[in-house]
Order: C-alpha cells, then sequence, then structure tokens
C-alpha cells in the first residue's frame, strides 16, 4: 500500500501544489496530513483524492478549529482533530502532529500502533 504523508504545510499553496501534483501521480490508496495545515483554505488543495483517503489532524498552528472542520467535512475529507487511530492494510496507525511529546511517548510505549506518523519537527 502506497501513502502519501505531509505535514508542517503552513499555508504554503505553492509547495502543498506542488506535493500534491508530485505525490497524485503514484497513486497513493491514503493520504496522512499530520497538522499544521493552518487555514481552513488549504484543504481545498486535497478535493479530488479518492473518496475517503484523505485523513488530516490538527497540529499546534490552527486557530479556528470548528472552521477546519466544517470545510473538511463541506469538501468531503475526513478531520480526525486532535488524533487518528487507522487501519490501513491491516496495520494499525497512529497519525499525531508531534507537538505533544507526553503524547507521542504515551503512543510509543503502549505498544498498540505498527505505526507512528507524527510531523512538527520539519526534519
Amino acid at each position: 500500500m502506497l501513502i502519501a504523508l505531509l505535514s508542517d504545510t503552513h499555508d504554503n499553496v505553492r509547495a502543498t501544489r506542488a506535493a500534491v501534483d508530485v505525490l497524485s501521480a503514484r497513486k497513493p490508496a491514503a493520504w496522512l496530513h499530520a497538522g499544521d495545515l493552518v487555514h481552513p483554505a488549504m484543504l481545498e488543495h486535497f478535493t479530488g483524492l479518492p473518496a475517503g483517503s484523505f485523513h488530516y489532524v490538527f497540529g499546534n498552528n490552527e486557530d479556528d478549529l470548528a472552521d477546519l472542520f466544517q470545510r473538511a467535512a463541506e469538501l468531503q475529507l475526513t478531520c480526525h482533530g486532535r488524533f487518528a487511530d487507522l487501519t490501513l492494510a491491516g496495520k494499525r496507525v497512529a497519525l499525531i502532529h508531534g507537538h505533544d511529546r507526553p503524547l507521542v511517548d504515551r503512543l510509543i510505549f503502549s505498544r498498540k500502533y505498527d505505526y507512528l506518523i507524527h510531523g512538527h519537527t520539519h526534519a
């Protein structure tokens, strides 16, 4: 299963559009965004993806969470809030932003997840 991983796009339209264009050519089965998309209008760059394939969690730079939830719903994109517990290709995946270090540690030491996807470090 091919998964597109994005994070910390911070309203950068040019970079986000370029990433979507490059990754779309590979036809990933799932798209995971680990937060700091920031403005609800940024979600529009993910329209046209296969239904149910886009999953997004909040980062530490989103201010109007209600608007993000609403816009995601309008565009039929999945916004999970601050945490997503996903099963992809039979593997359990935790998707978070990563700015809450105690949460990162709890998820790692819980041993419930095959994969922990997070951003925030800009690395």
